[in-house]
């Protein structure tokens, strides 16, 4: 087969189409079934978006448009897998410009099939399976939000806590973890992996996804702003350590599953429940 250039993650993006044209059919299967697991805990792909990145950064899109025509010449696929096959590979012609979790909601349903690693040396970043639990899947979802989404989080959760007040929220964390506690002593549930669980929601939280707070410590660094930009910078940081606490929430409310009751749960998981839906971590649309 003639290669064409498909741009800088080039040598990747060949391995994949050469190993696909050899794929048994149980593996096209495998790769079939990932697909709304994949989509669950990494979401989906915005096409345009790619490429407008693309060709910010490449003048043009001959690259995806050469690697696409090339697959469909290579390999001969059923309809209905045809789409999930070409988002894989404009994932890897347009990895450099992705984030890692947009490249993941491309690549996903070929993670276990055809491992990245299995490619080679390129710029395409590992993507781990999709993951069978809820929770999982939302902190894997947590790191695809952009500053403006947590924005939007951190005011969802103050309106929370004024409209159902502090007690409120602490008697449902207090039902929540006496779910989790009895998971635990019934070895339903590993201690060290909610634990991780918890570390990992709270690091997904970007420090500065609050762009006034940029302003002011830039401000803070050019001129003497004293007391005033000290009290700015102080109610953002307990802005920050609001929005992690309230994304551990959301896990220990998905963590505990069936047991809580839908009010406690409306009230955990509010903040999330536009841009992260339940349904959407269970494969629901």
């Amino acid at each position: 087969m003639f290669w064409r250039n498909y741009g800088p993650n080039g040598s990747q993006v060949k391995a994949f189409i050469s190993k696909l044209k050899s794929l048994p059919d149980e593996r096209w299967l495998e790769a079939a079934a990932l697909r709304a697991p994949s989509a669950a805990a990494y979401g989906s792909l915005d096409l345009s978006d790619v490429e407008t990145a693309y060709r910010s950064r490449h003048r043009n899109i001959s690259a995806l448009n050469s690697a696409l025509e090339d697959l469909r010449r290579a390999v001969q696929m059923n309809w209905d897998i045809q789409l999930m096959t070409e988002v894989a590979v404009i994932g890897l012609v347009a990895c450099d410009v992705l984030t890692v979790g947009q490249f993941a909601a491309a690549y996903a349903p070929f993670s276990s099939v055809i491992p990245v690693q299995s490619l080679g040396v390129g710029k395409a970043p590992n993507v781990v399976p999709p993951p069978d639990t809820l929770e999982e899947r939302f902190v894997l979802r947590l790191h695809s939000l952009s500053p403006e989404a947590w924005e939007q989080i951190a005011r969802i959760a103050y309106v929370v806590q004024d409209a159902v007040g502090v007690e409120a929220i602490d008697a449902a964390i207090d039902a929540t973890f006496e779910i989790i506690e009895d998971r635990l002593r019934r070895a339903e549930l590993d201690a060290d992996r909610f634990g991780n669980l918890l570390i990992q929601a709270a690091r997904c939280v970007p420090t500065g996804f609050d762009e006034g707070r940029r302003v002011v410590q830039n401000l803070g660094e050019r001129f003497d702003m004293g007391d005033w930009a000290s009290a700015l910078t102080a109610r953002w940081e307990a802005k920050l350590d609001v929005v992690r606490v309230t994304a551990q929430r959301a896990v220990t409310a998905l963590t505990a599953g069936e047991g809580v009751t839908t009010k406690n749960f409306a009230i955990l998981y509010a903040p999330f429940a536009a841009l992260i839906p339940q349904e959407s971590l269970e494969g629901r649309s």
